[in-house]
């Protein structure tokens, strides 16, 4: 099951969770901030606590905030996103939010259970909006990134091989899970994975866009987009809105063509 999952945002969040929390690097570089924050004392602690009171108030802020922050802003992100608002604004509303339960946190830890006050002055709102700010700019910065490694990063699983059976079924087909079929309408690319859509159903797939595409050799198809693949047989028309060029495909669904795409679909849809 590790190759694909349920497409809900819950689904979603509990999946990037563990792949963060299995990963010795995300403990190393917690640990490791977790250290220089002890040892530099911002926010008035150095004066208000010892060394071990500093580690572990530093541990259970870090640790705690960046779980729960990144769950609110992975779910927000990915319930916004699957209901049709574009990347860029659902990853800053997402952002946003997650600064929310993060001051409710740091606010709480600070004056009920420390007793200082390190919003310098400004007051519970003052400190929320210090981490709702912090957040976004946050949640922007791993999306500027995330353009990069979908273009660079090499996928993780070995490669299911397409020569060792010209006329077999596209190797691609041995990824999907059982409950959506092989009948494909479209490929969407969402950070490391691809979302596959069938006339069953839809998954995510541990893949990028472009070698998901290769595996699918001998399937008629055409790319429409940076982040979207679909089947021929699934383009029930095209449609213009807002003077932007759109396929709709069979299940109803109507999905962007880029300008670098816009001509190879007319030239084969005659449009």
């Amino acid at each position: 099951m590790k190759n694909f999952a349920e497409y809900t945002a819950l689904q979603f969040t509990i999946r990037e969770l563990h792949t963060q929390i299995i990963n010795p690097r995300f403990w190393i570089g917690l640990s490791a901030i977790i250290v220089v924050l002890a040892l530099v004392g911002p926010f008035y602690t150095f004066a208000s606590l010892t060394f071990s009171g500093r580690l572990v108030y530093w541990a259970f802020i870090s640790g705690v905030n960046y779980l729960v922050g990144l769950s609110v802003s992975l779910f927000i992100g990915q319930y916004l996103y699957t209901k049709g608002l574009a990347e860029l604004p659902a990853r800053m509303i997402s952002g946003f939010t997650s600064g929310i339960p993060i001051a409710v946190i740091v606010w709480t830890v600070n004056n009920y259970i420390y007793g200082f006050d390190m919003s310098d002055g400004l007051g519970f709102f003052g400190l929320l909006g210090y981490c709702v700010i912090i957040a976004t700019a946050i949640s922007l910065m791993f999306y500027l990134f995330s353009l990069e490694t979908r273009k660079t990063e090499p996928y993780s699983n070995t490669p299911i091989s397409t020569d060792a059976n010209k006329n077999s079924e596209p190797a691609f087909f041995r990824r999907l899970p059982v409950h959506i079929g092989k009948n494909i309408l479209s490929l969407e690319a969402q950070d490391h994975y691809v979302n596959v859509t069938t006339d069953m159903g839809s998954a995510l797939v541990l893949i990028r866009l472009a070698d998901a595409i290769t595996e699918l050799e001998g399937i008629d198809g055409l790319r429409i987009h940076r982040s979207h693949w679909v089947a021929t047989d699934a383009i029930a028309k095209t449609l213009r809105k807002d003077r932007k060029l759109q396929v709709e495909l069979t299940n109803g669904t109507a999905l962007p063509v880029s300008r670098t795409y816009a001509q190879n679909l007319k030239q084969r849809l005659a449009v």
